[in-house]
């Protein structure tokens, strides 16, 4: 049911009008954005440069635009758009294939922020890959298939691009604290917030973990009915859940 106000219990007296901004950049599309001081941060797809592909069977060839994900920071005073180039794409282990990607972004503190970046590998493990008489097509065929590691990572970025702290979220690890009251693995980002003092909140709907400032776990808190995790104030993170909404009490 939805609880309708009467107007004198109504104190705002701000109206808010949004502002478009005009990117001084080419991009094809926005992934992920946030702000975070003075400043928007935004993962765009842009062109990196073009390749050449030629069909066997005709000899004729077309070119293409190729894609890559970078990481902008536009400061909103100047409207100066600068490209972090400190974030580099997580690394593939030789022998395997994958994609790297940024799931999310949030606010860290001092301008900062701080990035949800997922990666994950994959192979074709063909035994025949290596005989001249096998075809390339058979390289990837899914019979072949084969899932490989895939890792979770919140990465701390200051706002000149410089990584000042990773965060592997995925890894299987055991609370510092003894208010602890979940058991750890099988964790999977679905969102997380960072507080006024530098606590880092991860939630997978079923468990929330929380790290310091430093990257340190201090808890792991289940949530038995689920729950989407919330930040309702500069210093108070929660977990709304049917009903009503429960802060989290460091």
């Amino acid at each position: 049911n939805v609880k309708h106000m009467d107007a004198e219990a109504v104190t705002s007296k701000y109206a808010y009008k949004a502002e478009y901004l005009d990117l001084p950049i080419d991009v094809d599309y926005i992934g992920s954005s946030c702000l975070s001081g003075d400043s928007l941060f935004f993962e765009a797809n842009v062109v990196s440069g073009k390749e050449t592909y030629t069909y066997d069977t005709t000899g004729e060839s077309y070119e293409y635009d190729t894609y890559e994900d970078k990481l902008f920071r536009m400061d909103l005073t100047t409207r100066e758009c600068t490209e972090l180039t400190g974030l580099k794409n997580a690394e593939i282990p030789e022998g395997w294939q994958g994609d790297s990607y940024i799931q999310s972004m949030t606010a860290g503190t001092d301008g900062s922020v701080w990035l949800f970046r997922q990666t994950s590998t994959y192979r074709f493990n063909n035994p025949n890959a290596d005989e001249e008489s096998t075809e390339d097509a058979d390289d990837y065929n899914y019979d072949y298939y084969e899932s490989g590691e895939e890792i979770d990572e919140l990465l701390h970025v200051g706002a000149d691009g410089t990584i000042l702290n990773t965060i592997n979220a995925g890894a299987e690890e055991t609370a510092s604290s003894a208010s602890s009251e979940a058991a750890s693995g099988g964790f999977y980002v679905s969102n997380f917030y960072v507080d006024s003092n530098g606590y880092i909140y991860a939630s997978d709907w079923q468990s929330v973990r929380v790290w310091d400032k430093d990257g340190n776990p201090v808890m792991t808190l289940s949530m038995d009915n689920g729950g989407n995790l919330m930040q309702y104030s500069a210093d108070k993170v929660g977990v709304l859940v049917y009903g009503e909404t429960r802060g989290i009490k460091l």
